[in-house]
């Protein structure tokens, strides 16, 4: 289930993003997303997949904390493009109901 909506969040603002563009330092002071919102959570998702690749090589304790650390750091850093204004209507649905997906997930991951 986690994949699945990771993927989802994914391919949802790819197509956000790659149907619109604006100006980073001005939109998102704006309320809006950058329309490379990628590297707004390049970060985030970096370690992401860093830590999932640890604690799927070695489920300990320590790995399966620091993934989800790094899953709920994702997560935020997601939250802060919820006010997107082009996110809109079943899209901004879709949206929060995968991120609230991900922190059940979160819950339940070890």
């Amino acid at each position: 289930m986690k994949n699945v909506s990771f993927i989802i969040l994914v391919v949802l603002f790819s197509s956000v993003s790659f149907f619109s563009s604006c100006n980073k330092a001005t939109d998102l002071i704006a309320g809006n997303c950058s329309a490379n919102w990628t590297t707004d959570v390049a970060d985030e998702f970096s370690s992401l997949g860093t830590t999932s690749a640890a604690y799927g090589s070695d489920q300990s304790a320590a790995n399966c904390s620091a993934y989800k650390a790094a899953m709920q750091n994702y997560i935020n850093a997601l939250k802060s493009l919820s006010n997107c204004t082009l996110i809109v209507g079943a899209n901004k649905t879709a949206f929060k109901k995968e991120l609230e997906d991900m922190e059940d997930d979160i819950k339940t991951l070890c």
